[in-house]
Formats: structure tokens, C-alpha cells, sequence
């Protein structure tokens, strides 16, 4: 939190003349940041140079601005009319808080009442003298901080009530996750037992086809031998029946016995 205090820090710094010199720095405990500038004159140590105008503005959304004066050495003048340092209770206030122009030492802190100050410088072309070194340092407002402590508890535990809605709502769709899985894993199981029925049909009729358009294989050896006996058997029957059949050939004529009439014998 205290990076944000500096980040919301602005401070617009306008150089008419001459050379601005200044420093920033912060110091903190706990939730407070108090933020430092070291604002100097040009040339401080040395005497400031003629004709030179300076302007510094600070300012926070909350709190005040305390001036410590660690050194103010001016050209002294009626009204500080001709070299003068004049601080101002805001940045927009016309009317300055402080004029100063004069030699002064141990002087008293100087606390705005507003959130923005505004310091400025001028010197003109005669009379110099050593110049002014100032430290000009925020303080932060307790109830700014207070109300700030506030909405970080507040934030804190409304991010606290949407972790715990968040685990709540993981927990509800734990259950439909899960269903949606288990289908999916069924379809899948499915798709794959369906493809490898559809491969192993087209297998068997890759078979069928390749079984059908191969030329007829010779008969086996117990096909021939069975031939064999079905010819032998058929050329038996044709001996039986020979005898039935009348035959072509002429007949042969029979020569006579010897003892049957009409034999002659011839000695």
C-alpha cells in the first residue's frame, strides 16, 4: 500500500528561470508513508544567481504538508519586494501563507491545512545572497488510512466469500463431468467394437471372392480311385450282357460229325 501512496503522488514542478533542485524521499511504518523533499535553492551553498524564478507544487489526495527550515538566507527587502520565498497553503491559494526575505534562523515548522502546497522563489538583477534549504514532508491523514484498513479487510474477505463459492460451484459440476465422461468413454467403446466387426465381415468376403474366381482343382486321389471302380464294375456288367446282344458276325457253318446222317467219309 505505501507503493501506492507514492504512485499517487503528483507534483508538477514549472521552471520560469534557473535551475530547480530538489529530492524525494519516503519513510514508513507500518500502513503510513511519510514522503520527504529536499528542496534547495540554486547554487545552495553559494549565493543564487540574478534574475531567477522557481516554482515547486506538491500534492496527495489526503493528509498535510509540513516546511522544516533548515536554512533561509535572503536579500532583505520592505514587503519582499525584490528577493523573496513565499509559501503557499495549497497549490491553488493566491494569497501566500509565508514571506520570507530575510537572514532567519531557528525558525518554526510551518504545517498546511490542505493536501497541497506550493513553494515559490524569485530573485532579481541585483543583491544575492546565500539562499534557503528546505525539507518538505507529507503526513498522512489517520482516517485516510483507517478507512483505507477498512476496504483492504472488506476486499479481503469478499475475495474470501467467492473462493469458498467457487470451490462449492466445482463441487456441483464434479457429478455431470463425470457422466459426460463415462458416455463418451461408452461411444468410444462402441465405435471401436463396431469398426472391428465391419473389418472382420469385409475379411470373409475378401475370402469368398478370391475362393470363387479360382479355376476348379483336379479330383483328388480317392475320387480317382472310385472312378476306377465304377469302370471296372461297368465293363463286368457289359460281359453279362455280351451274351444277350446279338452278334454282327457271321455265323460259321458246322461241319458234320462222323456220326450224324449225310456224313460221308471218305477213306
Amino acid at each position: 500500500m505505501a507503493t501506492k501512496s507514492v504512485t499517487a503522488l503528483v507534483v508538477f514542478l514549472s521552471f520560469v528561470a534557473g535551475t530547480v533542485r530538489g529530492q524525494g524521499t519516503g519513510t514508513g511504518n507500518g500502513n503510513k508513508t511519510e514522503i520527504t523533499h529536499h528542496v534547495m535553492s540554486t547554487n545552495f551553498p553559494q549565493p543564487y544567481p540574478p534574475n531567477t524564478h522557481q516554482q515547486w507544487n506538491y500534492s496527495m489526495d489526503h493528509g498535510q504538508w509540513t516546511v522544516i527550515f533548515r536554512t533561509v538566507d535572503i536579500e532583505q527587502s520592505r514587503r519582499c519586494q525584490k528577493d523573496y520565498l513565499y509559501i503557499y497553503d495549497g497549490a491553488s491559494s493566491e494569497h501566500p501563507e509565508k514571506r520570507l526575505c530575510d537572514k532567519l534562523e531557528n525558525m518554526a515548522d510551518f504545517r498546511t491545512t490542505h493536501s497541497s502546497i506550493r513553494i515559490v522563489f524569485h530573485s532579481d538583477d541585483t543583491g544575492q545572497a546565500q539562499g534557503f534549504d528546505l525539507n518538505v514532508v507529507h503526513i498522512p491523514n489517520e482516517d485516510y488510512y483507517n478507512e483505507l484498513l477498512l476496504k483492504r479487510h472488506a476486499q479481503a474477505a469478499k475475495m474470501s466469500v467467492v473462493q469458498v463459492v467457487d470451490s462449492s460451484n466445482s463441487s456441483d459440476l464434479l457429478i455431470p463431468l463425470t457422466v459426460t465422461l463415462v458416455i463418451l468413454f461408452s461411444v468410444l467403446i462402441s465405435l471401436t467394437v463396431y469398426l472391428l466387426v465391419c473389418l472382420r465381415r469385409k475379411k470373409s468376403h475378401a475370402n469368398d471372392t478370391i475362393l470363387a474366381i479360382q479355376p476348379h482343382r483336379p479330383s483328388t486321389p480317392s475320387n480317382i480311385t472310385s472312378g476306377r471302380r465304377y469302370t471296372r464294375q461297368l465293363s463286368v456288367d457289359s460281359d453279362n450282357l455280351s451274351h444277350l446282344l446279338p452278334s454282327n458276325k457271321p455265323e460259321a457253318h458246322s461241319q458234320k460229325q462222323p456220326d450224324s446222317p449225310g456224313y460221308n467219309s471218305y477213306i
